[in-house]
């Protein structure tokens, strides 16, 4: 069995981004654990559809000076970080999946990367065991479970993911896909489901024939709070919070959750009646199970899970799947709140960040330097 000091479950942009950010782990010995097709794309890869970021914000946690330098010349890393606005999510995938190669052609020969699934990780005191699907364990004195997330099944009905519907190419016809078909459900307001509202469009299917339900009112995103305040707001934006909903760093207002580039675009259509969508904010829910009802397809776009494998302790569970807590470090809580020593969380629902707010650069960063006190401190105590 091998022995690392810390292994990283999941190499998509959480596990990149926490590795390129903190160049300083290449003095460890690091397992990466990936099962993906391609290290570094993750789902990105297979979902044809545009990002609610800009490219900009990509890659401004490497260090151009340090060892993961190059990486910022990469050709689809430098077409990505020119976009200053929306782009196909196919070029982060290219971007990611180039970073990745580069950090594996790159690694220190005391580093390994497995291509294969953890089915579980056992806790011990002598640190995370990860097993493995195929049979093969390896120790670590610390993981970092930056494993990704997977669509929620939030209903009891049968219904199309948004992400399988954003899978289906644009020369289809809402026929072929969607045979007789005549009432279409869009459970979910945020920017998955306004995807999937332009994947509809784009198929043909009647834009009067669409119901969109949420659980509270769409949250568009901001340069600035005086942005906010001197636009005009049709009935159903979100009223943000200047305290809550303010990123303390950038000054921008719903800095990961609001709508932006053309789900934005869209929301402002149907709000104002131009696209003629039955727009439905149910806080109670039922309206969305009587319109899921009636409906003879129902596009799911309710949000993301933690995609996380077992965390067992004496063959017990130790948190709650697919939601994992963590403290402000992004060290695992067990069921009870207390700390599980052995895991960080990178990228896991909620997001395990001192502030949801901050930037990616100050995210990677800010969790790496937990990991690498947390190394250091384990070498003298079980931290």
């Amino acid at each position: 069995m091998d022995n690392f000091d810390l292994a990283v479950i999941g190499f998509g942009i959480r596990g990149l981004g926490l590795i390129t950010a903190n160049p300083e782990l290449r003095a460890h010995r690091v397992l990466i654990a990936d099962a993906g097709t391609r290290l570094g794309a993750g789902a990105f890869a297979r979902i044809l559809s545009e990002s609610n970021s800009h490219g900009s914000d990509f890659f401004n946690w490497v260090d151009p000076d340090g060892p993961y330098g190059p990486i910022r010349a990469l050709a689809p890393v430098r077409e990505l970080r020119a976009r200053t606005d929306c782009f196909d999510l196919q070029l982060l995938a290219r971007a990611l999946g180039e970073a990745a190669e580069f950090v594996r052609a790159t690694a220190p020969p005391h580093w390994s990367v497995v291509r294969e699934a953890v089915a579980a990780v056992e806790l011990a005191d002598g640190g995370p065991l990860l097993r493995f699907g195929g049979g093969r364990t390896a120790r670590a004195r610390k993981a970092v479970l930056a494993c990704g997330v997977r669509e929620r099944q939030a209903l009891a009905r049968e219904a199309v993911l948004s992400s399988t519907l954003l899978a289906v190419p644009d020369e289809a016809r809402a026929q072929e896909v969607f045979p007789g078909a005549r009432r279409f459900t869009i459970v979910g307001t945020a920017h998955s489901a306004f995807s999937a509202l332009a994947k509809l469009t784009a198929l043909g299917v009647d834009a009067r024939a669409v119901t969109m339900t949420g659980r509270s009112p769409v949250r568009l995103h901001y340069p600035s709070y005086d942005a906010y305040r001197s636009a005009e707001h049709p009935a159903g934006e979100a009223v943000p919070d200047p305290v809550r909903d303010v990123c303390p760093r950038t000054g921008q207002v719903f800095r990961y959750h609001g709508l932006r580039n053309r789900s934005r675009a869209l929301f402002g259509e149907v709000a104002r009646g131009r696209l003629p969508v039955r727009l439905v904010i149910d806080r109670g829910g039922r309206v969305t199970r009587r319109e899921a009802d009636a409906a003879d397809v129902v596009i799911q776009a309710t949000g993301y899970v933690s995609d996380l494998p077992g965390i067992v302790r004496a063959g017990e569970p130790v948190a709650t799947r697919p939601v994992a807590l963590c403290d402000s470090d992004g060290v695992l809580l067990d069921a009870d709140g207390l700390r599980v020593p052995g895991i960080h969380l990178m990228g896991c629902d909620p997001y395990p960040y001192k502030s949801r707010f901050t930037d990616p650069t100050v995210q990677y960063a800010d969790r790496g330097a937990a990991v690498l006190a947390a190394l250091e401190a384990g070498r003298h105590a079980n931290l």
